[in-house]
């Protein structure tokens, strides 16, 4: 007889957060997002063995961020940013409605655009942000 408690179920937001929890994993998502790419180049990129690349494409793969397609003999590994959706539209509540008008999430958003974390801003493709995310 088993006595553990019964394991919880992940929703799809715990899930996406728990798996971007790590920074070499949204790193890769990150240059999954700009290029399609195999394990063997995820590897090279981030300095990371073979195997480490792996595990971290299949969580990437099982939170459904990141797509593998066969190509000749080659599996390409793409971005799929649309499950992001999730992350969003919580962030967009927290900030409408759990951190109200006058809370520390306004002030925060009251910052200048040079103020925010590069790595967080549109970019062009090839590490350059974009201009439409700079105000003036």
């Amino acid at each position: 007889m088993n006595n553990s408690p019964a394991r919880k179920e992940r929703s799809p937001l715990d899930c996406l957060f728990h798996v971007l929890a790590d920074p070499t994993r949204r790193a890769m998502l990150l240059s999954l997002a700009v290029q399609g790419r195999n394990i063997t180049e995820l590897a090279s990129l981030h300095k990371v063995t073979f195997p480490a690349a792996s595990k971290h494409v299949k969580m990437l793969e099982s939170a459904g961020l990141v797509s593998r397609r066969l190509v000749g003999k080659k599996h390409v590994l793409r971005a799929m940013p649309l499950r992001l959706v999730i992350i969003d539209e919580w962030l967009q509540l927290q900030l409408a409605f759990g951190l109200g008008r006058d809370g520390p999430a306004s002030a925060a958003l009251s910052h200048s655009q040079s103020d925010l974390n590069p790595m967080l801003l549109p970019s062009t493709g090839n590490g350059a942000i974009h201009a439409s995310a700079i105000k003036t």
